[in-house]
């Protein structure tokens, strides 16, 4: 994915994150509130449906929203100008050779899950195990990538970053 794909891709999520997080802080302090006020005038709130349904969403809304907002300041502090241009980042795509079975790998390193993209062929997380081993690193480089039961030793062969350059081992 190119640089003016991916910031328009984040500005669009920045937009839906506002919208998702402005409309729930209204349930959570207007709708809630009210709906809450309204079942304690029914009486015994030990044996109140109302009651505990309400308090009951306004508990997931709390730990929604904590999840909304931590993905709006992970977003914001991206910045992709500053993503160096000759080592793995956040969506390079990059190429390995398994040092034991010379078999060759392409990954994408994204935020499809937290940027509620449609993950790409050969995309990983950001967050998972492989691509926590690959940042950061350059071509040429070997990396101890953990995959079930076994350790395995990958040569970094090829970077290709958001500018659309192509780093090899060669270079």
């Amino acid at each position: 994915m190119k640089m003016e794909e991916i910031k328009k891709k984040l500005e669009a999520v920045r937009k839906k994150l506002r919208e998702d997080i402005e409309k729930m802080e209204r349930e959570l302090n207007v709708e809630i509130p009210k709906a809450l006020h309204t079942a304690a005038e029914h009486g015994d709130l030990s044996e109140n449906a109302e009651y505990d349904a309400a308090k009951q969403r306004q508990s997931f809304l709390r730990g929604r929203l904590r999840q909304l907002y931590d993905k709006f300041e992970m977003i914001n502090r991206i910045d992709l100008e500053s993503l160096p241009r000759d080592r793995v980042t956040l969506f390079s795509t990059v190429t390995v050779i398994d040092c034991d079975t010379e078999m060759k790998r392409t990954f994408h390193i994204s935020l499809a899950d937290i940027l509620e993209m449609e993950a790409c062929p050969n995309g990983i997380s950001f967050h998972s195990p492989i691509a926590q081993a690959l940042l950061d690193q350059s071509c040429g480089d070997i990396v101890d990538v953990q995959r079930g039961d076994r350790m395995h030793e990958w040569e970094i062969v090829e970077i290709k970053n958001i500018w659309g350059e192509v780093i090899t081992e060669c270079e």
